[in-house]
C-alpha cells in the first residue's frame, strides 16, 4: 500500500509511542511537558472588565475635552457658503458691453478691466461707464451676469454686495459681464415682443407690461426680464418669471433670441414667423 504526504496527519513530538521492537529500534516516547495552564484568559478578561468599568465612570463632558493625538489629521472648518465674502482675497474681472455695434460693425466694449475683492470691501467700486447712444433704441438699464442669476446694476455702479451674491471660482475669483439693455422705440420692422403678466400682482401700475426686447446688435443676443421691473403684490413676495401661470418648473433667468419665433416642422426656428413671449410673475405668500 503506497500512502501520500498529505495523507498523515503530525501531531506534537508528545503524542509518539514507542515503536515497536519489529522496527530495529527501541523508540521511546520524550518525556511527559508539564500541563498547561489553562486560567490566564480568565485573568485577560477581568483586567478588561475592570479598564472598560473605569472608562464608564468618567463623564462625557470630561471625554470630549480629551487633547486629539499628536498624529490626528487637523479639523477641516465648515463650508458655511459657497459665494464671495468681504475677506476674500480673489479678484474679480469684468467686462462692460454697449451690446452695440462702433464704427468698424464689431461689438462695442466700453471697458475691461479688474478689481480685487479686498478693495471692492474697503469701499471701492465699479462704476459703470456712459451708454454710447444708439438711434431708435431707448437705455433702459444695466445688467450684470456671470457666476449668479442676471441682476439689474443699482445706482449705476457694483460695489461689494453686489459682487458677495457671485460665486467665485476655485481660485476664488469671479468673472462677471456687464451688459447695457435697450429697448425699440422706433419701428425698425423687427420684434421681440416680451409680455410681463404680474399674475394677480401689479407691474408699473398695471396688469401686465409688454416691450419691444429687440437690440442694436440683432441677433444672437438674449433678453433679462429683471431688466423690465419688479411687479409688486401685498402680501407676497416676487420669486421670478415663469412660462405659465402656475409658475412650474424653474424661474427664467433669460431669453434667447430663437424664443421670439415659431418652431416649423422641423423644430428649427422659423425667423420669419414672430412671436410674443409670455413670463408670469410667481409669488410667495409672506
Amino acid at each position: 500500500m503506497s500512502m501520500k504526504k498529505d495523507d498523515l496527519e503530525f501531531g506534537s513530538a508528545s503524542e509518539f509511542t514507542p515503536l515497536p521492537d519489529e522496527f530495529g529500534q527501541n523508540t521511546r516516547a520524550p518525556d511527559t511537558p508539564p500541563p498547561k495552564k489553562r486560567g490566564w484568559w480568565k485573568k485577560a478578561c477581568l483586567i478588561s472588565a475592570a479598564m472598560i468599568f473605569v472608562g464608564m465612570l468618567i463623564l462625557p463632558s470630561e471625554r470630549k475635552t480629551q487633547p486629539a493625538p499628536d498624529n490626528s489629521p487637523p479639523l477641516q472648518p465648515a463650508v458655511t457658503n459657497s459665494v464671495i465674502t468681504p475677506d476674500n482675497d480673489g479678484t474679480v474681472y469684468y467686462t462692460v458691453n454697449n451690446c452695440s455695434f462702433d464704427e468698424n460693425y464689431m461689438p462695442l466694449v466700453l471697458a475691461e478691466s479688474s478689481i480685487s475683492v479686498a478693495d471692492l470691501a474697503a469701499g471701492a467700486s465699479i462704476d459703470m461707464p456712459q451708454p454710447v447712444a444708439v438711434d431708435g433704441y431707448e437705455f433702459v438699464c444695466w445688467v450684470m451676469s456671470g457666476r449668479g442669476d442676471p441682476v439689474p446694476v443699482t445706482d449705476g455702479s457694483i460695489d461689494i454686495d453686489d459682487i458677495c451674491s457671485r460665486t467665485p471660482d476655485e481660485n476664488g475669483d469671479i468673472r462677471i459681464t456687464v451688459n447695457a439693455v435697450w429697448r425699440a422705440v422706433t419701428d425698425n420692422g423687427m420684434r421681440f415682443m416680451l409680455t410681463l403678466d404680474a399674475n394677480g400682482g401689479a407691474i408699473d401700475g398695471d396688469q401686465s407690461k409688454t416691450v419691444n426686447t429687440y437690440g442694436p446688435l440683432m441677433s444672437g443676443t438674449n433678453t433679462y426680464p429683471a431688466a423690465y421691473g419688479t411687479p409688486q403684490r401685498d402680501g407676497y413676495t416676487f420669486i421670478g418669471w415663469f412660462t405659465d401661470a402656475e409658475c412650474s418648473g424653474e424661474p427664467v433667468k433669460t431669453v434667447p433670441a430663437a424664443s421670439f419665433f415659431a418652431v416649423n416642422a422641423s423644430g428649427e426656428p422659423d425667423w420669419s414667423a414672430p412671436v410674443t413671449v409670455t413670463l408670469y410673475a410667481g409669488w410667495a405668500k409672506r
